[in-house]
């Protein structure tokens, strides 16, 4: 569990490291600014896997239908917190970016973008590795996070040096990618697949919508558009 937690911290943070000695501390600034963002919104949804943790723990093995419907409906309502979530931040960065930071960080908008897609993925890696843990599969997390931190140095040495911290975005974003895709096939191999279109098209199909909505009362200050979209999201859904 300490070599998974080392790597995780590599291709979380090595980012921001290779930014700095490829483009220099601005552009650092700028992803740094966008990336603490989705920090500490994975760190307050992290609440509910920190929740499910010892019930997974405790019904895998003894009762294995209960363990696959409580990861399952898991993942269900991370799709649906995090899907609008992702699309508000997508459409409201430079709004978020300005309040928060300033002009000076405006150009941090476009990796906040990129990192806002990704916010899904992290959450749902976040479960995943937790399941994974619950039943003992420590080595398949391991071998994951191992490739993912390998991938995310190889992406961040072709990105950065082309687009700078919007590369070093859409490294992190692809190294989600490809460590989602080794979790969801661990647990394939346990537990059999899992519809994942089923658990999203609603959310998805709800969080599409409440862009259009925001896009169309973009007039208004952003306290409004969020409460707006908010209240709007959870309507269609």
């Amino acid at each position: 569990l300490g070599i998974i937690i080392l790597f995780t911290y590599i291709y979380f943070r090595i980012d921001a490291v290779m930014l700095y000695y490829l483009r220099g501390a601005e552009e650092t600034g700028w992803y740094s600014a966008a990336f603490k963002l989705i920090e500490a919104l994975l760190l307050l949804m992290d609440a509910i896997r920190n929740a499910l943790f010892p019930l997974l723990s405790k019904t895998y093995g003894k009762e294995n239908s209960q363990f696959q419907q409580i990861w399952r409906e898991a993942m269900r309502y991370l799709f649906i917190l995090s899907l609008p979530i992702a699309l508000g931040t997508v459409f409201l960065a430079p709004r978020i970016i300005d309040l928060l930071f300033g002009d000076a960080f405006r150009a941090a908008s476009t990796s906040l973008e990129v990192l806002g897609l990704a916010l899904p993925l992290l959450l749902l890696n976040s479960l995943s590795s937790n399941i994974l843990i619950s039943a003992s599969k420590t080595a398949n997390i391991l071998r994951a996070v191992a490739i993912g931190a390998v991938a995310n140095i190889a992406l961040n040495c072709l990105l950065i040096p082309v687009w700078g911290s919007l590369g070093a975005a859409c490294a992190t974003c692809l190294s989600e990618i490809l460590v989602f895709g080794l979790y969801y096939k661990s647990i394939c191999e346990i537990h059999g697949g899992i519809n994942l279109i089923a658990l999203s098209w609603r959310p998805l199909a709800s969080a599409c919508c409440m862009v259009l909505i925001l896009w169309s009362l973009a007039f208004l200050s952003l306290v409004p558009l969020v409460i707006l979209g908010a209240a709007s999201y959870f309507a269609l859904l």
